[in-house]
């Protein structure tokens, strides 16, 4: 309950930050607070209620990006910084209005995460394994 709160008040210092005073329908940061709030609400419920549900399975499959997040944090902005600067020169300093290039960045980010981890953290795990039991 008390994340739940957190998680409330947050929201409403992010909305009263960021909230234009413009008179339009769509005003994003009112969508990106109810985004937030709901994601994290739902988040929570199926954290605190994993037995109830018998979702263990479900977040079983979490941990292998687990495993590899810290790369993930670590890599994904220059990915990203380099294929927006692609894309913009590719099509002369125009964004494209659909979503096919955020997805298959993302994928690429994943991906390139994934194949670090495995080539140089695992490895290097292993070696400091080996020097420690020694």
């Amino acid at each position: 309950m008390v994340c739940l709160i957190i998680n409330l008040l947050i929201c409403v210092i992010e909305f009263s930050i960021n909230c234009p005073d413009s008179k339009s329908i769509y005003q994003p940061a009112i969508v990106d607070t109810l985004i937030g709030f709901v994601f994290t609400s739902i988040l929570f419920a199926l954290l605190k209620f994993k037995a109830l549900f018998s979702l263990h399975s479900v977040f079983d499959r979490f941990n292998l990006l687990g495993d590899y997040s810290y790369t993930l944090y670590v890599i994904h902005l220059p990915i990203l910084v380099m294929i927006n600067g692609i894309v913009l020169s590719l099509t002369g300093n125009r964004m494209p209005q659909n979503f096919y290039i955020m997805f298959i960045s993302i994928a690429f980010v994943l991906v390139t995460a994934y194949s670090i981890h495995f080539l140089t953290e695992i490895p290097f795990r292993r070696k400091i394994a080996a020097r420690i039991t020694k």
